[in-house]
């Protein structure tokens, strides 16, 4: 890792990068041998135990047999309770959240920098600081229930599985389960013997659904640690496991493959074809002009007076999109008013007709 992504770090600190950006088995070990090692208080023979959750990165053969090794006992919290049974998910890492956009919009305000790699370490040096205080650590371990030690830290009813994804067998035993049978599904009925709402019996079936559903179970690494302390008993199931896991190469069988006549193919030439590549044209070749045969489709009235065309001669061979302005005369003819249309700049000496300007055709003109 480059030192300069480290500057303003704290005293200590430490790093690495991986080819993917995320966390793996590789660098958790890198980080428990060359930093999490360092740090940890003399201890002589007293073992450290190191409470995580159970992220694949954290779990592995190889890892739990060091850590066994060196005296670390691992323990992995039940799966989906992070929130309420990691300590620096439940008071640190809120204030670390909150406290680094605070100082990220300041540090754009106040100045015209931005985060980057290089300056996004001694930013969050600043926010570890205030969000990983002593207090904070002290408090999150204490409303975990870790230590001082307290099993009625966690409201019961908040590890309450959700109702629609509980069977029949754990309705009996779960406290607070809500027991769906087939006979009151169809026709559920309330004390003053009224029939319940449509969306109840929705709600119903849908729970009777989710629980008649059989899904095959999976086997993971995470079922074997999860809320267990690593020891030699499931060190040696977690190795049984990753055996399991291990695809061994099929074995194919090599079938003869059946001799063919080879087939003499002749290829067939048309007389249709041509055998002659074509030849780019001019660049007018799909120009459209203004012939008499053109002009006609168009009325009279939509026509200069003055060339008698819709485009001016002068943009009859132009390849490129122009934008011709036209003007209307203001005179009159024989009493009657003119209308006569007149390309701008084209047809006339006139170039801009500014609002409130009047207009005369060449015809209105020679009259007057």
């Amino acid at each position: 890792m480059r030192p300069e992504l480290l500057e303003g770090a704290s005293p200590g600190a430490d790093g690495t990068v991986s080819e993917t950006g995320w966390s793996n088995g590789v660098i958790f070990r890198h980080y428990l041998e060359n930093h999490f090692l360092k740090f940890v208080p003399a201890r002589g023979d007293q073992k450290i135990l190191l409470i995580m959750d159970g992220h694949k990165s954290h779990v592995s053969v190889g890892l739990s047999e060091w850590a066994w090794q060196n005296g670390i006992v691992l323990f992995i919290l039940p799966a989906h309770t992070s929130h309420l049974l990691q300590p620096m998910d439940v008071s640190c890492y809120g204030p670390f959240e909150r406290i680094y956009n605070v100082q990220c919009h300041k540090l754009m305000r106040e100045s015209s920098a931005t985060i980057n790699r290089y300056n996004v370490c001694e930013v969050g040096f600043k926010v570890y600081t205030k969000a990983l205080s002593p207090d904070n650590i002290i408090s999150g371990f204490r409303r975990t229930g870790i230590f001082p030690l307290n099993v009625n830290s966690v409201p019961r009813e908040y590890l309450l599985p959700a109702e629609v994804f509980k069977d029949n067998a754990s309705q009996e035993t779960v406290e607070g389960g809500i027991n769906v049978s087939e006979e009151n599904i169809d026709t559920v009925e309330v004390s003053d013997g009224l029939t319940v709402e449509m969306f109840e019996q929705k709600e119903k079936r849908l729970k009777h659904v989710k629980s008649e559903k059989k899904v095959k179970p999976r086997k993971t690494m995470s079922k074997i640690v999860s809320g267990k302390q690593i020891n030699q008993d499931v060190l040696k199931k977690m190795s049984e496991h990753e055996l399991s896991q291990t695809k061994k190469p099929s074995e194919k069988k090599e079938i003869p493959k059946k001799t063919q006549p080879i087939k003499t193919q002749t290829k067939k030439t048309s007389t249709n074809m041509l055998s002659v590549d074509p030849v780019p044209g001019p660049s007018h070749y799909n120009l459209v002009s203004d012939s008499e045969d053109s002009n006609s489709e168009i009325g009279e009235e939509e026509l200069c007076c003055v060339c008698g065309l819709f485009t001016p001669e002068a943009l009859s061979r132009c390849t490129s999109l122009s934008f011709v302005k036209w003007v209307q005369c203001d005179g009159l003819r024989n009493g009657y008013p003119c209308k006569h249309w007149v390309h701008l700049s084209f047809c006339t000496k006139v170039w801009v007709i500014r609002r409130g300007d009047k207009f005369l055709c060449s015809h209105c003109d020679n009259e007057e």
